[in-house]
């Protein structure tokens, strides 16, 4: 049985990806290259990655979450938006 990460673990990693997607353009990419400092399979971090992206849009977690200096956003359901804060 796999390992199983916090939601914060989860959070923490996905902005790691997005910041990745920013220096090489591709999903995939980003995921490959932030798999080993993570130490999180690029085959997970890509699902976390896709199913964010289906959840939250493409750019959410880039406003939302790195607004209020990188701290990972909410997890409330799809259809309700985190609060800003500032």
């Amino acid at each position: 049985m796999g390992k199983h990460y916090t939601s914060e673990e989860k959070g923490r990693a996905l902005l790691l990806v997005r910041e990745e997607v920013q220096e090489h353009g591709s999903g995939t990419k980003a995921c490959s290259a932030a798999s080993s400092p993570l130490g999180i399979s690029k085959d997970t971090l890509r699902g976390w990655y896709r199913r964010d992206e289906v959840d939250w849009g493409p750019y959410v977690a880039l406003t939302l979450g790195t607004a209020s200096g990188g701290a990972p956003r909410s997890t409330q359901p799809p259809g309700r938006l985190p609060p800003l804060t500032h």
